[in-house]
C-alpha cells in the first residue's frame, strides 16, 4: 500500500497492544484512539512513507461524546507523575481513550492534577476541574483498608450499597460484594485502591 500511497491509516481493533508496534511498523508516525461516552472504540494507525525510522510515532486521543476533547503526546519522554501526598477534595477518573493512549500524564500536566498514587490512573485535585474528559467524584470519606474491621467501619458510615471500582488492589469487585455484603447502587461509589505510600484505601464518593 505503501508503493502506491505515502500515507495509509490502518483501523486497527480498540484492544490493540501497543508493545512492539514500532518495530513491526517503522514508519508508524501516528496513533490515535478514539472513545464515545467514555467507551474506547477505535484504534488508527497512522503510516507515513517519508516518516523517519527511530522517530516515536505521536499518540493522539480523541474523545466523542456530548463534547469532544483531544489530547496528544508533547514529546518522547511523557511528564513526570506527581503524586499527592494524600487525596484532595476530589477524584477523577479520564476517559478511557486517554488510559489508553498512556496520556494521563499529560493530561494531569496540563490540568495541574495529581495523581492518587504511582501505579494506576486516578488523579485527584482540592478544586472541581470543569469540563474534565472523563468521570469526577467527590470525596466524602477516605480511610485505610482493614479487611478484619472493614465490615463495622461500613456500618458505622451508613453504607450498604453502593457502585464498587478498583485499582491496583487484591480483592476482585466480586470478592469485595460477597465478602461485605456490598449491594448495587448508583448513589454512591466507592473506590479500593492504594495510597501514595502505597497502603490500601477506601474512597466513598459521590457524584457531584
Amino acid at each position: 500500500m505503501l508503493r502506491k500511497a505515502r500515507r495509509v491509516c490502518i483501523k486497527a481493533s480498540p484492544a490493540l497492544e501497543f508493545s512492539g508496534l514500532e518495530r513491526a511498523l517503522p514508519v508508524l508516525s501516528e496513533v490515535i484512539i478514539v472513545s464515545v461516552d467514555g467507551e474506547c472504540k477505535e484504534v488508527l494507525l497512522l503510516l507515513d512513507r517519508e516518516h523517519e525510522t527511530g522517530r516515536k510515532p505521536e499518540i493522539r486521543a480523541v474523545c466523542l461524546g456530548s463534547e469532544t476533547f483531544e489530547i496528544a503526546s508533547s514529546g518522547d519522554e511523557p511528564p513526570d507523575r506527581v503524586v499527592a501526598e494524600a487525596p484532595g477534595a476530589w477524584l477523577y477518573e479520564p476517559d478511557a481513550a486517554i488510559i489508553k493512549a498512556r496520556l494521563t500524564g499529560e493530561l494531569a500536566r496540563q490540568m495541574e492534577l495529581e495523581f492518587l498514587n504511582r501505579t494506576v490512573d486516578y488523579l485527584t485535585s482540592e478544586r472541581l476541574v470543569e469540563r474534565f474528559p472523563g468521570r469526577c467524584f467527590r470525596i466524602e470519606e477516605c480511610h485505610p483498608f482493614r479487611p478484619k474491621s472493614f465490615r463495622k467501619e461500613l456500618a458505622e458510615l451508613g453504607i450498604k450499597k453502593a457502585a464498587i471500582q478498583r485499582r491496583d488492589f487484591p480483592l476482585s469487585v466480586e470478592e469485595l460484594r460477597k465478602c461485605y455484603k456490598i449491594g448495587e447502587s448508583s448513589e454512591r461509589y466507592l473506590f479500593f485502591t492504594k495510597d501514595a505510600l502505597g497502603g490500601l484505601i477506601l474512597l466513598s464518593c459521590r457524584k457531584p
